[in-house]
């Protein structure tokens, strides 16, 4: 990237029917305009005096690449260490007992049940997966995002920007990245309001040792009420972390009295860590040009405006996982019974490369296993009769896991004309993983409130039918939580038809 000397100021009006024009006065320093180019791509990247970035380019690759360059450039260690994370590396550089820096949606889990965690949930398969669902253009967006990412990565190789970034410049962990990093930052945002919920449940999931006795009673609480707390203050605050979960208030023209509708965003989340926001404008000419916030990692906007409609989200109340109660077969803990018939568990062996205190590196081994619900979860910490035992075991789906439709809804909505269109897009795609949307239009008197996106379908009469007695006393800790039988088939949730 090469700096341009020149001097300019700029006039932004940000008004999306609003009854008041808001003007952004931006007077630009002697190294805003910076061009980027390598390769197949090239963009512009400008930064207003309060450094925020705008970034101009002709094709959707372009545009990622700045985009990646641009979020680099301001928070590369923290990406760096998300990166390690998503990967499931965290353990060799840093320790296996120590935890991540800062919070997340993922919450703070030790090193260890984290790299365990990801490697299982977020592997190469469900990678794949995520890459051949997207449309062409966003992935040339991610492709591009990592080759930005990377170029400023090699910058700073070569000596450019000395003093930035001390943190991480020389450490061990900091390197290149390539997209499939990035799906798996997609693929950890679909789950932040299910699967991530339950790290450390879900990486220390395993049968009972030979031997095990048959537990008997009912669902009972736990003796130490730090062990009720550990599973139910996630479940009960998302991501475990009380005050997030976002405001926002749309007054259509009836109570503005003009025109037009208003819309206020007021997000509660992370001010650091690699969910927090990041404030930007994209702009291809005659394609796109589009404002607002984005999670790092994340190569297009999540909240924001264009020339035609505005948008913000808050948090779904509606849960986007579920538990399913898994009647062992006899003598086998790693088969359980659907209709009477046995099904194996998948087994899935995990090594994970640790880091001792003198700095040597040695492997840590654990099998996870899958149901065709989902993987298995280790409950025990709510009470133990809710343990993976000789009679039975438990299961967690997350609607999300097969959500591939959520950033290429976000990136309809970059485009979108109208507030007709975002509707149309809403409804289309169905995607939304965890939130809530409230939308306005340019000169619209109307504003949008739904919750349309990835959610169980269980109605009443199948929680009815289907949910065992513990469910029913878990219902009692975590209402609204599908708690449902998995030994009947007619449990499982229903698939609607005309659904996505």
């Amino acid at each position: 990237m090469r700096s341009n000397v020149s001097f300019r100021c700029r006039v932004a009006a940000l008004a999306i029917a609003l009854p008041v024009a808001a003007v952004l006065q931006s007077c630009a320093s002697t190294d805003a305009d910076t061009r980027s180019h390598t390769g197949p791509y090239q963009a512009e990247i400008r930064r207003t005096a309060l450094g925020i970035a705008h970034i101009k380019a002709a094709d959707w690759g372009s545009l990622g690449y700045g985009y990646g360059y641009a979020q680099a450039q301001d928070n590369l260690c923290t990406m760096a260490e998300s990166f390690v994370t998503y990967r499931g590396e965290r353990s060799r550089y840093f320790g296996a007992d120590a935890r991540p820096s800062s919070e997340a949606s993922f919450g703070q889990p030790n090193n260890l049940d984290a790299d365990f965690f990801f490697r299982f949930i977020v592997d190469d398969a469900a990678v794949a997966r995520y890459r051949n669902s997207q449309s062409d253009d966003m992935r040339a967006l991610i492709d591009g995002f990592a080759a930005g990412y990377n170029r400023y990565v090699a910058d700073l190789s070569h000596g450019d920007f000395a003093g930035a970034h001390a943190v991480c410049r020389t450490a061990p962990w900091l390197g290149k990245i390539n997209n499939a990093d990035l799906y798996r930052r997609l693929y950890a945002a679909n789950l932040a309001g299910g699967a991530t919920r339950f790290i450390g449940s879900i990486a220390n999931a395993h049968p009972p040792a030979a031997g095990s006795p048959h537990p008997h009673g009912a669902l009972s609480e736990p003796a130490e009420p730090s062990a009720r707390l550990a599973l139910a203050a996630p479940l009960a605050e998302f991501g475990g972390h009380a005050g997030l979960g976002s405001n926002a208030l749309a007054f259509g023209a009836d109570a503005t009295h003009t025109d037009s509708a208003l819309l206020l965003g007021n997000p509660h989340w992370f001010w650091d860590g690699p969910d927090r926001f990041y404030q930007a404008q994209l702009t291809i000419p005659g394609k796109l040009n589009v404002a607002g916030a984005s999670f790092l990692g994340v190569p297009l906007i999540m909240i924001g405006f264009n020339d035609n409609v505005a948008w913000t989200h808050t948090v779904s109340a509606a849960k986007r996982f579920g538990l399913f109660q898994l009647a062992l077969a006899p003598g086998a803990p790693t088969r359980y019974l659907v209709d009477g018939q046995a099904e194996a568990m998948t087994p899935t062996r995990i090594d994970v490369e640790v880091r001792a205190a003198d700095g040597s590196l040695h492997t840590v081994s654990r099998t996870l296993y899958r149901s065709r619900f989902g993987p298995l979860v280790n409950l025990s910490m709510l009470s133990p009769a809710l343990a993976w035992n000789t009679e039975q075991a438990f299961a967690l789906r997350d609607i999300n896991a097969d959500n591939f439709r959520v950033f290429d809804n976000f990136l309809a909505w970059n485009r979108a004309d109208s507030l007709d269109e975002f509707i149309r897009i809403q409804k289309q795609y169905a995607a939304m993983p965890w939130v809530n949307t409230l939308a306005i239009g340019r000169d619209d008197p109307r504003v949008w409130y739904a919750d349309i996106g990835a959610i169980p379908n269980v109605p009443d009469e199948l929680a009815r039918r289907c949910t065992p007695p513990a469910g029913q006393a878990f219902a009692q800790k975590v209402p609204g939580v599908p708690f449902l039988d998995g030994s009947r088939a007619e449990c499982d949730w229903r698939d609607a038809p005309g659904a996505v």
